[in-house]
């Protein structure tokens, strides 16, 4: 399984990142099962932290698990409300 992370944030004062973790498989009915992986290990390596410790307001978390020209999204929503919530 290839895997691709993207991390992207705004200068702007609203502070919203969004964090993109990309797991390629082959077979399109694996697709969901490699976006569930890949939010799992959003969540695991604590991607969010360092946006959260430098006070964004909105950190998306998205896992995509895609084979050929197929993908399935899974989102975590605002992971910053959810470090709130704990």
């Amino acid at each position: 399984m290839m895997q691709l992370r993207l991390q992207l944030s705004s200068s702007f004062d609203n502070k919203t990142a969004c964090i993109l973790e990309l797991k390629k498989t082959e077979n399109l009915e694996d697709c969901y099962d490699a976006a569930q992986a890949a939010t799992k290990q959003i969540i695991q390596k604590n991607y969010a932290a360092k946006f959260i410790s430098r006070r964004y307001k909105k950190v998306y978390g998205i896992g995509i698990g895609f084979a050929q020209k197929s993908c399935e999204i899974v989102s975590l929503g605002n992971l910053v409300e959810d470090s709130v919530n704990k």
